[in-house]
C-alpha cells in the first residue's frame, strides 16, 4: 500500500522575488494478507499458509523549498530549489520473504530405476539451490526509509526567441541505501 500526499503554495515576498514551500508526506507498508497456497505437485511440496504479516510500514515527511529571483526584471527568473527526495522502496522486498512466495528448489536428481523420470520424493537428492523468495530470505524490520537530498541552482537567460542558455548546479545524495536483508 502506497500514500502520498503533497501540499504546495507560493509568495511573491517582492516584485522580482517569488518562494515556493511544499510539504509531501509519503507512506509505504509493505506486507501481505493472510494467504495459502498448495502446490500442483503437493507430493513434492507442502501446502503453505500464512498469516497477514507486515514487513515495513515506512513514513517520512519532507519539506520543499524554492525561491525565484527576477534578477533582470525581464520575467525571466533564476531560481534555486532546497528539497529532499524520498526514494520509493521496492515493493519485491516483502515478497522475498512471504512464505507463498515465488521460488524454485533445485534438487539432485537419483534416478534409482534409471528410466529418467521423477517417480517420487525418493529420487529427490540433496537440495542443491534455492532462487526466489518464498520464505527464504528474512527482511530486517529495522528498515528505514531510504531517501535523497538535493539542492540545485540554476541561472536561465533568453538569448532570443525561442533560445535560451542556462547554466546549473544540482546536489544530490543518499541516505539509508535501500533493502537490507539478514
Amino acid at each position: 500500500m502506497a500514500t502520498g500526499l503533497y501540499v504546495q503554495d507560493g509568495w511573491s515576498v517582492a516584485r522580482r522575488v517569488t518562494i515556493n514551500a511544499g510539504l509531501r508526506f509519503d507512506r509505504y507498508k509493505l506486507g501481505w494478507p493472510e494467504q495459502s497456497f498448495t502446490p500442483q505437485q503437493s507430493v513434492y511440496f507442502p501446502p503453505v499458509s500464512t498469516g497477514e504479516t507486515t514487513v515495513a510500514d515506512l513514513k517520512s515527511l519532507s519539506p520543499r523549498i524554492g525561491f525565484a529571483w527576477d534578477m533582470t526584471g525581464t520575467a525571466r527568473p533564476s531560481g534555486r530549489v532546497l528539497r529532499p527526495l524520498l526514494l520509493q522502496p521496492e515493493h519485491d522486498i516483502s515478497s522475498l520473504e512471504n512464505p507463498v512466495g515465488q521460488a524454485a528448489l533445485r534438487y539432485e536428481f537419483k534416478d534409482l530405476n534409471g528410466n529418467k523420470l521423477l517417480d517420487g520424493p525418493q529420487e529427490l537428492g540433496r537440495l542443491l539451490s534455492t532462487v526466489g523468495g518464498a520464505g527464504f530470505v528474512k527482511v530486517d524490520r529495522g528498515l528505514q526509509h531510504a531517501y535523497g537530498q538535493e539542492a540545485s541552482t540554476h541561472f536561465e537567460q533568453e538569448l532570443a526567441p525561442f533560445l535560451s542558455a542556462r547554466a546549473s548546479y544540482v546536489y544530490k545524495n543518499t541516505r539509508n541505501g535501500g533493502p537490507r536483508s539478514i
